[in-house]
């Protein structure tokens, strides 16, 4: 059994007590940090009938509405993606001049991501098609829902 298979077993919160613990034994632990790192309780989980999912993180930042933000190519993510090892989890931000207002995420990159390997994706802004997305079956975490997406355009990876 893999590490990531054996981290599934547990939740979220006995991990974080676990890291926690580390994290307060080790020289570099900073009082100034402590409970500032985890996400806050405005990403929720939408999916929970599928579960936890663990894995090495891939970040990406991205604008749903800020025409002039300077993109880069989405092959910059899919290509990290598709090369990286072990299960991964997508995590993206939403850094628009408006964030929440365009969907970050749809059931068009939930299918995509799923070829690529991707076991779930947490979205620090919002999406959209949530039941395709469940129908892909990808786990996902978002602030929330809106029915658009605006002029979307990869920022960083």
């Amino acid at each position: 059994m893999s590490i990531y298979e054996k981290l599934s077993e547990f939740d979220s919160p006995t991990i974080f007590n676990a890291v926690d613990k580390y994290i307060n034994e080790s020289s570099t632990y900073s009082k100034d940090t402590h409970g500032l790192m985890y996400t806050d309780e405005t990403i929720k989980c939408l999916l929970p009938t599928l579960g936890n999912v663990v894995g090495r993180v891939i970040t990406a930042e991205v604008t749903t509405n800020d025409p002039d933000s300077k993109a880069i190519p989405w092959d910059e993510y899919y290509s990290t993606l598709e090369n990286s090892d072990g299960p991964i989890i997508s995590v993206i931000k939403d850094v628009d001049s408006n964030p929440g207002r365009g969907a970050c995420f749809g059931d068009g990159m939930a299918y995509g991501h799923k070829m690529l390997g991707v076991k779930g994706a947490i979205v620090d802004g919002t999406i959209r098609d949530l039941d395709g997305i469940k129908e892909a079956g990808l786990p996902i975490w978002a602030n929330g829902l809106v029915p658009g997406h605006g002029i979307f355009n990869l920022i960083s990876v």
